[in-house]
């Protein structure tokens, strides 16, 4: 049985046993689609009958998701690691059985199985390697470095090792290390007599989660009372750990507005899921929705979101959201988000109470930010709440349909299970075309990471027979240039003190900049299809500006506005950061581009924010 939070057994009053199981070590229980998968594997490498050996019917298998490196799954039956499997770049599951799964299996095991003759088992007995004079038999498909296990010659287990010399070799070899010893078998060592099912590991430890549930409202109630003048919300994504939030909201009978991130890249399943339950609950939902067309358009000039590079959560979800809330909440609001410290290192990192500064006037705060995905799990089973029906489908986590962070099991699960998921797949495709990448850079999802690593070319590089140059470099030129500004590192003397030149990556329209200026409150002229000057500051329609003063930095400074402006302007991808800002409605956005009216402009700046242009057109 799985115990959460205590170091004593619920059921017997026992001392429990720790699983030692690999960072993030963030568990949660398999659902059956992964339990039959388990099953397959393991009964198509190690025989028929192994993979129900391992897990029983009346098991609870628990998984630990990118443990032992990313796209791989611990496995743990029993309260015992019994393997992993990991899906590589050939594109399907392989697993790999530690000791206790071994243990589990050796009754129906036929293959990754050597037998000792009496002289080895004799060897063996004194805790030595199995040689390969003490060989009576071994499975002909095992390769060196394989882990396998060890039969005495009437059948019974005696270790798991390594592989140190090719079965096929072994004839030829008259000495040497067969299998390197890592394991003895201690018979008696895993008890399999009591069935441990979900059910009942929850009801084990209802008491445990009552408690932390009793934490978690009482936190959600002391934020409100420190919060009187702004309105609660929870952003419900969907996904489990927002979910909980919600459950915990109507455990503490509070009535919180809830507010849904519809980013244009969900599941089509998490829509429905996020409508039908709030309706079901009678709350008050607020939807912020986000363009997918306008997500293709702007993948033509960013490229595709990558690990270290997500523009999407900018223009499609945070941005998305803080137009919703600067109009539902224009002075602010507390927001309850499903923020965990083991999802990873960052909110490892980060407080229970933040702010985010794409999020107007917002505090942030999370009830469960020291659950793990068990204590969710638990907690989503103890209360008999529906969930997202995409995790029975062995989804571990919930979020965009083509996330760069998902594995690449995921992606290749997702693979034509909605129209959106195939168009933003194939905007994929005509980038790396664009940009003269390989058919591998798709082939292998590596266009995920904005610099290949070495891990993953080590994998990828023997499968395709390619240099990491040749997967990694880009052969033609964007189609659309990025603006970029180089701004001289020098200066002029001249009439009112200082003169610095800048210069654009390519041509401006200086017209719609002029319009724009009004932001920066300063007097401007346009010489039609020539040049803009704004104040002391000259734009060319080529792509050249001068600025002058009597203060350096100021100088610099203004060229810095401008070409803030500029990107704005040109560069717009209709993330509304910067209209959901403006008091005046001077800023407004057609066909998901910005336009200003400039006699509604009072020059007060508000626009001045967070803008995924120019954090990210530049990179």
């Amino acid at each position: 049985m799985a115990v959460v939070s205590s170091n004593k057994c619920p059921r017997c009053g026992s001392k429990a046993e720790e699983v030692k199981a690999s960072n993030p070590a963030d568990l949660r229980p398999a659902f059956k689609k992964e339990t039959e998968l388990i099953r397959n594997l393991v009964d198509e490498k190690y025989g028929r009958g192994c993979g129900h050996d391992l897990i029983p019917d009346d098991r609870t298998v628990i998984m630990n998701d990118n443990s032992r490196g990313k796209n791989s799954v611990e496995i743990i039956v029993d309260g015992k690691i019994v393997g992993v499997m990991r899906f590589k770049y050939d594109m399907k599951w392989h697993i790999n059985l530690d000791p206790p799964g071994f243990e589990m299996i050796a009754h129906h095991m036929v293959r990754y199985r050597v037998v000792a003759n009496h002289s080895g088992l004799f060897m063996l007995k004194k805790h030595n390697n199995l040689m390969v004079k003490g060989v009576s038999e071994c499975d002909k498909d095992a390769a060196i470095d394989d882990r396998v296990a060890v039969f005495s010659p009437k059948g019974d287990l005696i270790c798991t090792g390594i592989l140190r010399i090719s079965p096929s070799e072994i004839g030829n070899a008259e000495r040497g290390v067969f299998v390197k010893v890592r394991d003895w078998y201690i018979k008696g060592s895993i008890d399999r007599s009591r069935s441990t099912n979900w059910e009942q590991t929850v009801r084990w430890n209802s008491k445990m989660m009552e408690r932390m549930v009793k934490e978690a409202t009482s936190f959600m109630k002391k934020m409100i009372k420190e919060h009187p003048n702004i309105p609660y919300a929870i952003s419900f994504s969907g996904g489990k750990d927002s979910q909980v939030l919600v459950m915990l909201s109507k455990d503490a009978k509070l009535k919180p507005t809830i507010v849904f991130a519809d980013t244009g890249l969900e599941y089509p399943e998490t829509v429905e899921f996020v409508k039908s339950y709030v309706k079901r609950n009678n709350m008050k939902l607020i939807v912020a929705e986000a363009s997918f067309e306008s997500f293709l358009n702007n993948m033509k000039t960013f490229g595709p979101p990558a690990e270290g590079y997500r523009w999407c959560c900018k223009t499609n979800k945070l941005s998305a959201i803080a137009s919703a809330e600067s109009e539902a909440f224009p002075n602010g609001s507390l927001q309850f988000i499903g923020q965990r410290r083991y999802e990873s290192l960052n909110r490892m990192r980060n407080g229970r109470v933040s702010t985010n500064p794409w999020m107007i006037n917002q505090i942030s705060a999370s009830p469960i930010q020291e659950w793990n995905a068990l204590h969710v799990w638990m907690y989503i089973t103890l209360r008999k709440e529906p969930f997202n029906p995409k995790y029975a489908e062995g989804m571990p986590r919930i979020g965009c349909m083509l996330c760069p962070f998902m594995s690449i099991s995921e992606i290749e699960m997702n693979k034509g299970t909605s129209e959106k998921f195939d168009r933003w797949y194939q905007g994929i495709v005509d980038y790396g075309k664009s940009r003269g990448m390989p058919e591998e850079w798709v082939k292998y999802h590596l266009w995920r990471h904005r610099e290949l690593p070495m891990e993953v070319y080590d994998e990828v590089g023997p499968l395709c027979g390619k240099t990491y140059e040749e997967l990694t470099k880009r052969t033609l030129p964007p189609v659309k240039e990025p603006l970029k500004i180089n701004i001289q590192s020098g200066y002029s003397p001249c009439v009112l003190g200082y003169s610095v030149e800048a210069g654009l990556s390519r041509p401006v329209d200086i017209a719609r900049l002029q319009k724009f200026a009004k932001i920066l409150g300063k007097e401007t002229a346009l010489e039609e299809g020539m040049y803009v000057s704004i104040g002391n500051l000259t734009v060319y329609a080529e792509g050249a500006i001068i600025s002058k003063g009597d203060d350096l930095k100021d100088v610099k400074r203004a060229i810095r506005s401008v070409f803030e402006l500029l990107v704005k302007s040109e560069e717009c991808c209709g993330c509304r950061q910067c209209s959901s800002r403006c008091p005046t409605g001077a800023l407004t956005m057609v066909s998901d581009r910005v336009e200003i009216d400039p006699s509604k402009c009072i020059s007060c700046r508000s626009c001045f924010c967070m803008c995924p242009a120019l954090k990210y057109s530049a990179e």
